[in-house]
């Protein structure tokens, strides 16, 4: 969000924008896009803002990596200072003051605390539902469209129809269930040999 602070005016306005995440931003939270607006007042050098967001984003289930919709809304102030504000030396507190700018200063860009908001609002572990199968259905379901490149061996393979996600791509499983035992993989047959040996 782009404040535009040498043209805020005295007193109490608002600003609304929608916000565009940079690549990398975009990358995180699969959305290019945030609403945002803000309540701003200024007192002289002194800009305190409310900026207030929301959305919706993509994150993947903790559990079977499944890409889920995940709505946010939230709001955070920052406080704005000139530096005639500051300190003698021009140091200031941190944690009180977000931005210190100077006469030359024609906009402060907020995109990066927005960004900042919304990953510390989302939860830890998300969840596509509370009665999730997890992530061992996610390796079964793998297992059904692996093939050795080596061995040439062909995993058993889950139920027709059944859908995974593989790095945030849906692949909906082709054959047929089987009940075979996954197969031993012959080049672990060396090791196997030294530990019987006591090797």
């Amino acid at each position: 969000m782009i404040l535009p602070i040498k043209r805020i005016p005295e007193g109490h306005s608002l600003l609304s924008q929608v916000v565009e995440l940079n690549e990398e931003q975009a990358k995180w939270l699969r959305t290019k896009k945030i609403q945002c607006h803000a309540e701003i007042d200024r007192i002289r050098s002194q800009v305190h803002v409310r900026i207030f967001y929301e959305g919706k984003v993509s994150v993947d289930c903790s559990r079977c990596l499944t890409p889920i919709e995940f709505p946010i809304k939230g709001e955070f102030r920052i406080v704005c200072v000139h530096r005639s504000d500051t300190g003698n030396d021009g140091t200031f507190n941190e944690d009180e003051i977000d931005f210190v700018f100077d006469d030359s200063t024609d906009d402060l860009d907020a995109t990066a605390l927005i960004y900042e908001e919304i990953m510390i609002a989302l939860p830890m572990k998300p969840l596509c539902s509370d009665d999730c199968s997890g992530f061992s259905d996610y390796i079964k379901n793998i297992y059904a469209k692996s093939v050795d490149k080596i061995t040439g061996t062909t995993y058993p393979a889950a139920k027709r129809g059944v859908s995974f996600y593989d790095g945030g791509t849906e692949v909906v499983v082709e054959n047929d269930a089987m009940d075979a035992e996954i197969p031993n993989d012959p080049r672990w047959d060396a090791l196997k040999k030294l530990k019987k040996q006591g090797r």
